[in-house]
């Protein structure tokens, strides 16, 4: 049984080779290339960014805000894997981005054309657009992860198809990784108390 802290409930029971799998992404990072043009987030206080009316709500359109929402997540995922990775020394804890998958339904609030664009132009170009994987290959690159990548190895890494990379900046800052742990202990504690309290 693996605990990452004084809060959690066991994550799981796994075996000293066993690992656990997050999905990231390179939106996370402000400053990275993405084809999609998606809004990305700003740091914010974890607490900030827990409250739905004041996550990320200095973008007007609530489009933008919402894309805004979904990058901090994908950045507080891999701060918390992270942080799990070394709370967890003998588990392989790996942070996924399984690149731009176009064809899927992340698209569904922007305007027709690029809805449109986004569901049948893009799957077709893919082969030749940068940034962009099919479905079958990010499908490919995650099973290579989940069985076959040296886990110990890259645990605690950025994984972008089946390449280590150093993610963002924020999300290797050690007291902000230490925020987002602090935040989600105390939320989560106030709905699951730890045994004996309460």
């Amino acid at each position: 049984m693996f605990m990452s802290g004084p809060h959690d409930r066991p994550i799981q029971f796994l075996r000293p080779t066993g690992r656990i799998v997050f999905t990231s992404s390179e939106v996370h990072d402000p400053d990275a290339f993405c084809l999609m043009g998606i809004t990305r987030a700003t740091w914010q206080d974890p607490l900030v960014l827990a409250d739905v009316e004041h996550a990320q709500n200095h973008f007007a359109s609530p489009v933008d805000r919402g894309e805004a929402r979904y990058c901090a997540s994908k950045l507080l995922i891999l701060m918390y894997v992270r942080h799990l990775a070394r709370a967890l020394p003998d588990v392989g804890v790996l942070g996924f981005n399984p690149s731009v998958v176009p064809g899927t339904e992340i698209a569904r609030d922007r305007n027709v054309l690029q809805r449109l664009g986004w569901k049948y132009l893009m799957p077709v170009c893919t082969p030749l657009l940068p940034g962009i994987r099919s479905l079958k290959k990010s499908a490919s690159d995650l099973l290579w992860l989940m069985t076959e990548a040296d886990g110990r190895c890259l645990s605690g890494h950025y994984v972008d198809g089946r390449v280590a990379q150093p993610g963002s900046v924020d999300s290797r800052d050690e007291a902000k990784i230490a925020r987002v742990v602090e935040v989600g202990h105390s939320l989560l504690a106030a709905i699951f108390p730890p045994a004996g309290v309460g």
